[in-house]
């Protein structure tokens, strides 16, 4: 057999060399789904006087293979500290209390920063890349405090999800102030209520007793500035993204409500009928049903708006649900069957009181239940307006870890990127702690990640509605569309997908190598193709070989 044509491609899993724009490689920004305020990179005017190691570019590069070294380009969009003699930390304007924050940031290899809440808790950032096990001071930990020369407390990431030097890495955190008496004494310390590195959640529900190893401020306040690390080593920031919550908060209050049986598909039948029961609460629940289906509820009452602005309605329900706030309707979820599909609707209030209709009806489904309303608003996080017990806790079941020993494992299944379902999809774990997903109709690369492999839960979990991986690490996107594909000339665009089931493209099985692992098969017409991926060299590194004989 004559071997035509092989190519090979190296993926280095973790590291890539990077010289990108602001706008390539960005996440979504999810930590609120009412827009966050964004601190312009245009110029530094959004930080207090920040010295001659911190700057605006537009671009940085880092070679993975070099110390300490960031390249920066100029232009604008992005944050940067070279650190030099007299080199400081960079503190907001701004201070804030409760706070979303998500942002990309990039470091050379054996670089050191960390982000400071209230200039006082430290969420460490360093290269930590190929690590096996990290402490609080790896990337994503919360790093110790220190009194009388002596370090104490500290947490480390559940998981080393980092990404390697030079390239975009995203962190999310969920933060909670300290909270005071009238007399100023603390009663709560601060709270990471999450923090999430490159889409896996390394902490959650952290509590911090005081200020950590080298903040700005000794004491605990309510109030305090974002502080960024600039004299321990380069770094890059961009895509800066936060909400500041305050105490205040919606109330209902006057709430009635009225109970019919029977079954009603639209709000308005409910107009023609009179109600089994009614009368006065103090909060709203599907319980009051009595029964479990063949019911609908109407709660109707005032809701006082704390502050003029855009508010976010949700409404979570095991049945169809509508919102009407001053007569209009605010979001419409006829379809609703199960609480963790909700449904949203965005609407303006001026600060006072408004006239609100809730309506649930439950036409069938008895073994699903609940009612649940969530709103978000200007400086108010995510919060339930129901009452405890209407939406039914739900205990996650004991987790199905699928483990790499000294054998490559596949596992087929199916694959969440980019918001898409990827449904012939399989997952390889190496020994070496390198693990892709590789989708065989359209022969393309997806993903990769380093560390533990997958979570296969959600394919084994009751029914395994999902028939999702979960994978068990910071996965790095690398490719959507087909990495081989036939083209009528050389002219041609290349094709987001490739259906390697029709009859001109044919995917026909894989084979497995003497060590374990696929060589995934493709026949043509006129040619049959051969694609291996394998660990080659460089730690936590992939080569990938494409034959067409």
């Amino acid at each position: 057999m004559n071997r035509l044509l092989a190519i090979i491609l190296t993926f280095i899993i973790g590291f890539y060399t990077s010289c990108t724009s602001p706008s390539e490689h960005s996440e979504s920004f999810t930590s609120t789904r009412l827009p966050s305020q964004e601190i312009s990179l245009t110029d530094l005017s959004a930080f207090q006087e920040a010295s001659a190691n911190w700057s605006i570019v537009g671009s940085v590069y880092a070679d993975r293979h070099q110390e300490q070294a960031l390249a920066p380009q100029s232009g604008t969009g992005v944050l940067v500290s070279l650190p030099q003699d007299g080199a400081k930390n960079l503190f907001t304007s701004f201070e804030h209390g409760d706070l979303d924050l998500e942002l990309d940031f990039m470091m050379p290899k054996t670089s050191n920063s960390g982000i400071y809440l209230q200039g006082r808790y430290e969420v460490q950032l360093l290269d930590s890349w190929g690590k096996d096990s990290v402490g609080f001071g790896d990337c994503g930990g919360i790093y110790q405090r220190w009194s009388d020369g002596q370090g104490y407390e500290g947490t480390a990431p559940r998981t080393n999800a980092s990404y390697a030097p030079g390239l975009w890495q995203h962190i999310s955190i969920k933060y909670q102030a300290p909270r005071f008496d009238a007399q100023g004494k603390k009663i709560r310390d601060a709270l990471f209520q999450e923090v999430t590195l490159n889409g896996v959640l390394i902490h959650e529900n952290l509590p911090v007793s005081g200020p950590t190893r080298s903040a700005a401020f000794d004491d605990e306040q309510a109030m305090g500035p974002l502080m960024f690390q600039g004299d321990h080593g380069p770094i890059a920031f961009r895509n800066i993204r936060y909400k500041r919550y305050g105490a205040e908060q919606i109330t209902l209050t006057d709430i009635t409500y009225k109970r019919y049986n029977g079954q009603f598909y639209t709000a308005d039948t409910l107009q023609t009928v009179e109600p089994q029961q009614s009368g006065a609460t103090d909060s709203i629940s599907y319980l009051f049903a009595q029964q479990p289906e063949g019911y609908a509820l109407v709660f109707t009452g005032t809701l006082m708006a704390p502050t003029s602005g855009d508010y976010l309605m949700t409404l979570r329900s095991a049945g169809a649900s509508w919102l009407r706030i001053d007569e209009h309707e605010v979001v419409n979820h006829m379809q609703g069957e199960r609480v963790d599909e909700p449904a949203y609707g965005q609407v303006s209030l001026e600060q006072g009181a408004h006239a609100f209709e809730l309506i649930f009806s439950k036409t069938g489904q008895s073994w699903r239940q609940g009612l649940g309303w969530e709103y978000e608003g200007p400086e108010i996080p995510v919060m339930e307006l129901q009452a405890p017990g209407s939406i039914p806790i739900y205990e996650p079941p004991p987790p199905h870890i699928v483990e790499v020993s000294t054998r490559p494992v596949v596992q087929r299944g199916f694959w969440w990127q980019n918001d898409n379902k990827r449904t012939h999809t399989m997952a390889v774990g190496l020994p070496s702690h390198v693990n892709f997903i590789y989708d065989l109709r359209d022969g393309a690369l997806l993903s990769a990640w380093g560390g533990k492999f997958i979570d296969a839960t959600q394919m084994w979990d009751g029914r395994g509605e999902d028939q999702s991986i979960t994978p068990l690490g910071g996965v790095l996107p690398l490719a959507t569309r087909p990495s081989v594909a036939r083209l009528s000339s050389s002219h041609s665009a290349w094709p987001d997908s490739v259906d390697m089931e029709s009859a001109m493209h044919r995917y026909t099985g894989y084979h497995l190598t003497s060590t374990g692992i696929p060589v995934f098969e493709y026949q043509w017409p006129e040619a049959i193709m051969e694609d291996l991926i394998e660990q080659q060299g460089e730690e936590r590194s992939i080569t990938r070989t494409i034959t067409v004989d």
